[in-house]
Parts: structure tokens; C-alpha cells; sequence
């Protein structure tokens, strides 16, 4: 009887893992959930993406990779990129300035950088800013002056200046004070603009100058070679070529012949743009003379006063003392 119901334990036991198993198996083949559905299906696309890169590397699994990171690169997982290196080189602090003072000084800088074969240097930058009555003596300005480059104070005066670290500088001489407000209004900006008129009508000038010249090289005429050898006939051929500038043309070449009537119109032409330029200025040349002979006279007087307190000037100082005096010298 003991070992009957030994045997029937074991039997029940048995029966129970068999319906364990079943009820187990049953789970198994029941509906998906959705966790597994998205692994499976994230499977299934991630194989398919493998599958279609190692096809365009060649069954190459290293080029393999190099592509999938380099698609995984371009995926929209970043922040956008910000502006270009040139944008931002361009882009212009105002520092609290008015905006109409800031676009008259890009315009001059923008103009005189154009106009100078050495572009803007310090020295043309304090000159504007003394014209617009700021002092040289200010401390931006000599920080200004001291992150020039050189070792000689003429030297760093005649350094390249950049815009923006000109606007700050002007920003921080006309800061306004208790009480007031800007140290540049109105009157500084017609004055920027004045001199900006002057400095594009110089380049206008220029390139008319310029363009008559080349065409006059391109239209001059190629001498033989045995009339080079005989000066009389050399200047019959030139008289000819003068006085009658049709017949001259070189067949070679076949340019237009600059004409004097051409070469008139051209120079009529450049007269009556400097002719609207000077009507349209405010201040005449006496005035400006004026100011420019106020400005070295106070230059003068800085550094004879410097003279005075210390006892002597620097090589550079006394040299601009020097260029100073012959300055003014031209003026009166």
C-alpha cells in the first residue's frame, strides 16, 4: 500500500508538469503583445538597412560601416547649424550706437578702405573721430593706438584697423554721460557723409582716368618695322595717324580708335559727376581747410604741452610734430 501511494504522488506530480508545459505552450501561441511586435519589426527594418548598404559596398563590411555612419550622421538628430563663418565676419555690433551714425561710418570706412592702397590705417580712424570733436586723449583711444602693430607709436598709428574694433571704439569715445546723450548726433554723420561723397568721387575720377587710358593703349597704333629705322617717316606716320584717325586703324587689332572728341566727353563726363558732388556738399573748401588746420593746431598744442610737462618727446612724437608743423604750413 506504501508504495501504491508513492507511485500515485509521482504520477500526480508528473501530470502537473505536463499541464504546465501545455498551459506555458498556450501563452506562447497566444495574441502578440506590442512590445515584441516593435522588435520584431525594428528587426526586420534594421536587417533590410544592413542588407542594402553591405549591397552598395560591395560585400565589403568595413565600407559597410563607413556608410551606415555616415547616413547615421546626416539623420535629423542635431541641432541646425547657424550662420557661415562669413556671416558672422560681416556681421556688424552696434553697441548701442544710433543707427544712422554706424551705417554713415561703414559707408566712409567701407569707401576709404577702397580708396587707400594700404586699405584703413589707426591714424585715418583718429583723424575722423577728431574731426567729429572726440579727443585723442581719451584711454579707448590709446588702447586703440597701442594694439597696433609695430614697436614704434608712428608705426602702430599707421597699422591696419578693422570695422568692428573701429565701432567699438567709437561706442566707447561718444558714450554719453550723466545728463546727456550721445557725443555723435546729426552733425557728425553729415560730416561722415561729406567725406564719404569726397572719396567716391576721387575713385570716380580715377576710374575715368583709368578707362581712357586703357583705351587709349588699346587703340594705339603698331608701327612697321622699317619705319621705326627712319624718324622722319615715323613722324609722318604719326601726323598722319593724327589727322586723319579713321585711316589709322591697325588691321590686326581692329579696336576703336579713342577719338578726341571721346577723350572730351569722357573727361566732361567725370567734370559733371565732381560738379554734382561739390553742389551737393554742405560745407565748402575754405571751411574744410578751417577744420583741418583747427585739428593740427590742437595736435600742436597736445604735444608742446607734453613737451612742456616732461621735458622731451619720443622719436616718433617728435616726428609727427615735425609732419604736423609742415601740414599746416601748406594750409595757411
Amino acid at each position: 500500500s506504501g508504495e501504491a501511494a508513492t507511485m500515485a504522488e509521482k504520477s500526480t506530480e508528473k501530470q502537473k508538469d505536463e499541464d504546465g508545459k501545455k498551459e506555458k505552450a498556450d501563452d506562447d501561441d497566444g495574441p502578440m503583445g506590442w512590445g515584441k511586435f516593435t522588435l520584431y519589426l525594428g528587426s526586420g527594418f534594421s536587417s533590410l538597412i544592413f542588407l542594402y548598404y553591405f549591397y552598395q559596398a560591395r560585400y565589403d563590411l568595413h565600407q559597410t560601416e563607413i556608410l551606415l555612419l555616415d547616413r547615421f550622421r546626416r539623420l535629423p538628430l542635431y541641432w541646425p547649424a547657424g550662420g557661415s563663418v562669413a556671416e558672422a565676419n560681416t556681421a556688424i555690433n552696434a553697441e548701442g550706437l544710433p543707427p544712422d551714425v554706424v551705417s554713415a561710418f561703414c559707408e566712409w570706412f567701407i569707401a576709404t578702405d577702397l580708396q587707400e592702397t594700404g586699405g584703413v590705417v589707426r591714424e585715418d580712424v583718429l583723424e575722423l573721430f577728431e574731426d567729429l570733436g572726440l579727443s585723442e586723449d581719451h584711454p579707448a583711444a590709446k588702447d586703440y593706438l597701442h594694439r597696433g602693430e609695430g614697436q614704434l607709436e608712428e608705426q602702430r598709428r599707421f597699422s591696419g584697423a578693422g570695422l568692428q574694433e573701429s565701432v567699438v571704439l567709437l561706442a566707447k569715445m561718444a558714450a554719453p554721460t550723466e545728463g546727456s546723450g550721445w557725443k555723435v548726433g546729426e552733425e557728425a554723420v553729415k560730416t561722415m557723409q561729406r567725406k564719404t561723397r569726397r572719396a567716391a568721387t576721387a575713385m570716380a575720377g580715377a576710374t575715368a582716368v583709368g578707362q581712357a587710358m586703357q583705351m587709349a593703349g588699346a587703340s594705339s597704333v603698331q608701327m612697321p618695322t622699317q619705319g621705326l629705322s627712319n624718324t622722319g617717316s615715323a613722324a609722318a606716320a604719326m601726323g598722319s595717324s593724327s589727322t586723319h584717325p579713321r585711316d589709322s586703324r591697325s588691321d590686326s587689332m581692329g579696336s576703336v580708335k579713342m577719338t578726341p572728341a571721346s577723350m572730351a566727353q569722357s573727361q566732361q563726363a567725370s567734370s559733371s559727376t565732381q560738379d554734382d558732388d561739390d553742389d551737393d556738399e554742405d560745407m565748402s573748401e575754405a571751411e574744410e581747410q578751417r577744420m583741418e588746420l583747427a585739428r593740427l593746431t590742437r595736435t600742436e598744442n597736445d604735444l608742446l604741452l607734453k613737451l612742456e610737462r616732461i621735458g622731451s618727446l619720443s622719436p616718433a612724437e617728435e616726428a609727427r610734430l615735425l609732419d604736423v608743423r609742415q601740414r599746416k604750413s601748406k594750409l595757411v
